[in-house]
């Protein structure tokens, strides 16, 4: 039954960690191609989701090192969808790249799809972070479904170096 104004609270049995780094990344280094940092990726069973079930990831990544004016491109997968895109960002030593995704379940099986709210940077120096949003978009919830962050370089040099130095991915189911 909702309250006075017809509203109906939500319930939820509580948030549950399902995976955090304990080590920072190995760096990802010298290369032009997508890869998925080796501590930011975790494989959620999408056969147990519900509808209304909200899966939190945070990620942060520090850029140690860069080669002149290349770039740096983070992208966050929810399976195969993209939940976060940097695009390619000119970054300098020391930059930071931030995400936090709010992803929610609005269909699960085969037939599932997500939305997400995300707040993500990634800056050279310092910058807002800024919010976008993925509207209910397709995605098989009925078996695996991997969760990654990924970095690539606008040119592979030794010194483009970056690493994730954190990955959480939280669970809060609805009742």
């Amino acid at each position: 039954m909702g309250d006075r104004r017809g509203r109906y609270p939500r319930r939820t049995k509580g948030t549950k960690l399902l995976y955090n780094s304990t080590a920072v990344s190995t760096s990802l280094e010298d290369t032009a191609t997508e890869t998925t940092f080796d501590n930011a990726s975790y494989t959620l069973n999408g056969g147990k989701l519900r509808v209304g079930d909200i899966i939190e990831v945070e990620g942060l990544v520090w850029i140690e090192d860069i080669e002149a004016a290349n770039s740096l491109q983070l992208k966050l997968y929810f399976g195969t969808e993209v939940v976060w895109d940097s695009t390619a960002v000119v970054m300098a030593d020391d930059g930071l790249g931030y995400i936090r995704a709010s992803i929610t379940v609005t269909a699960v099986g085969s037939g599932g799809s997500i939305s997400a709210m995300n707040l993500g940077s990634l800056v050279a120096t310092f910058g807002f972070a800024q919010p976008s949003k993925l509207d209910n978009v397709a995605e098989d919830l009925s078996g695996d479904v991997v969760i990654k962050l990924t970095g690539k370089w606008s040119a592979a040099h030794a010194g483009n170096e970056c690493e994730c130095k954190s990955f959480s991915v939280k669970l809060t189911p609805v009742s």
